[in-house]
């Protein structure tokens, strides 16, 4: 005999939603490190860099332009890269993007020329546009550098877990702030995918266990387009909560982002700071989850 609860549970189950399934998609790295997926606007299909230092979505003039725009239209805002301030900045409404074939929800981005924070061949710049942390915070992201493979889960998917976390605090602009131990001191940093190196600044680099090297001929550049000459350190040892990389070569500038994020100085004195970058953190499986308030690896 049937049980009569039986036929209800089963139309029960029936009505209920389907798990919507996790944005899968590869992705590939230019020789800087900066990690690219294939990012679709109004119909046109152009790479982007993802990037957890950037607050928001950045579109290049010359995507917005193929992709049937005008550039030079928009609300002129003021920006700042890790360099300094940006010129030319224009905030655009932009309902969705294309990623892995799902729409998802931006809502606004900016207009602006970031060509000069990655390598450019034939004068033309590797990337499109850059997806900022006010996209990538709802969701629970996968980086997997092996198979080169990412996953962006939503609030309703099962997401993954890492072996161990790594907490994480929300800083200006939504960006990702964690506490890097350095040589046995705790410093703040910023976790910035979109950082080809981490970085030190000068209060940092000064701390016992530090060894600054001699004519290393490391440089940079920010997104306003200014040469950054950094300096090079070997560390005794690093690590985060969740993994420790041991004696590690890093480099040295004090850039305005540490005072933007307002970690350069405490009590009216400098303060050691870093930026955490994809030289570190691309290893193995990354897992980021911005809402949870913590990353790590598995």
């Amino acid at each position: 005999m049937r049980s009569p609860g039986y036929l209800p549970a089963m139309l029960l189950l029936a009505l209920l939603p389907a798990a919507q399934a996790a944005i899968e998609l590869p992705f590939t790295q230019l020789e800087t490190g900066h990690v690219i997926i294939p990012v679709t606007l109004d119909g046109v299909t152009t790479p982007f860099v993802l990037d957890t230092g950037a607050s928001a979505t950045v579109v290049l003039p010359a995507t917005w332009d193929a992709a049937g725009h005008d550039s030079e239209h928009g609300m002129v805002v003021g920006g700042k890269g890790a360099g300094g301030s940006v010129q030319g900045v224009r905030l655009i409404k932009l309902p969705t993007l294309g990623i892995g074939g799902q729409d998802v929800k931006v809502g606004y981005a900016v207009v602006m020329d970031v060509a000069a924070v990655a390598p450019v061949e034939g004068g033309a710049p590797q990337f499109g546009g850059i997806l900022g942390v006010d996209v990538l915070q709802h969701y629970v992201v996968e980086l997997d550098f092996g198979a080169h493979v990412l996953k962006l889960y939503g609030p309703d998917e099962a997401a993954p877990v890492a072996k161990a976390w790594t907490p994480t605090r929300r800083l200006r602009g939504g960006l990702m702030g964690i506490d890097l131990k350095l040589a046995g001191a705790t410093i703040p940093a910023v976790l910035d995918l979109g950082a080809t190196g981490t970085i030190l600044n000068t209060a940092a680099a000064a701390l016992p266990g530090v060894t600054k090297v001699d004519d290393c001929g490391s440089r940079a550049f920010g997104a306003d387009e200014h040469e950054l000459t950094l300096d090079c350190v070997t560390v005794e040892d690093l690590a985060v909560q969740s993994r420790d990389f041991g004696a590690t070569a890093l480099s040295v500038a004090d850039l305005p982002i540490f005072q933007t994020m307002r970690l350069a100085t405490k009590h009216g004195k400098p303060s050691p700071a870093a930026i955490f970058g994809v030289d570190l953190l691309g290893q193995d499986v990354l897992i980021l989850d911005a809402a949870g308030k913590r990353f790590g690896w598995r």
